[in-house]
């Protein structure tokens, strides 16, 4: 029961965490569009150069400005928001799944205040018509750019503050004094092998969790609150 509680919870804080990105990307590309667009409008108009608007090569340029200038942005800034709380293998996932939700609420926003036309046509040269859909494909880059630049070295990070933890970590501490582990997970955790608080720091979250059947949040979160008690024993004998 406690591990379907546990299961649930996981879940529910990563469908949390999805829908609360693709809010983000659609908020920030919404926002970023309207002002590149005034911006634009503001300098033709200056310059009273209006009237390019209507050739295909003006449509491209502002097309291609829109990708960099508001949807890859977009994407960027919610990636980096989901990368941040979602970091494991559910990561490529959640990205995805993420911009997809975004760009939707994007283009239905932009059709119901803009009066966006979510599926048009770019006049290229040769009388070529070209089907596009670029927002998706600005806010998918933007997206795994933004995630995995907020993910980049953890693990590297996680392998090195695990060494550090071990050289200090005392023996006298049990699995039992670990926040989260009561003597029903302890016991699972020792049919996995692990017998100390430094196999524990050590073990691996995604192979533990498959062993134990603890989902891997949760073992990841044990594998914490063990560093921080071994940062604090060894604190302690230090004074």
């Amino acid at each position: 029961m406690e591990t379907v509680r546990e299961y649930l919870s996981e879940k529910a804080s990563v469908l949390k965490y999805m829908a609360l990105g693709g809010l983000i990307i659609s908020l920030i590309a919404f926002v970023l569009r309207i002002i590149l667009l005034g911006a634009i409008y503001m300098i033709l108009k200056n310059f009273d150069c209006l009237g390019v608007r209507v050739y295909g090569e003006a449509l491209l340029a502002t097309t291609l400005i829109m990708i960099g200038g508001t949807y890859i942005p977009g994407g960027f800034i919610g990636g980096l928001y989901i990368g941040y709380k979602v970091k494991d293998e559910k990561l490529r996932i959640v990205l995805v799944f993420s911009a997809l939700l975004g760009c939707t609420v994007l283009l239905a926003s932009m059709f119901f205040f803009l009066g966006y036309r979510v599926t048009y046509y770019l006049e290229m040269e040769r009388g070529l018509r070209i089907s596009v859909f670029l927002p998706l494909l600005g806010v998918l880059v933007g997206t795994y750019l933004g995630g995995y630049s907020a993910n980049w070295g953890k693990e590297e990070e996680e392998i090195s503050e695990g060494k550090l933890v071990l050289e200090e970590a005392p023996i006298s501490l049990a699995l039992t004094d670990i926040r989260g582990v009561g003597s029903r997970r302890a016991k699972r955790l020792r049919a996995a092998g692990i017998e100390t608080v430094e196999d524990l720091v050590k073990a691996s979250p995604r192979v533990l969790s498959a062993k134990t059947g603890i989902p891997e949040k949760t073992i990841q979160r044990i594998i914490e609150h063990a560093k921080r008690m071994v940062e604090k024993e060894s604190l302690r004998s230090m004074s």
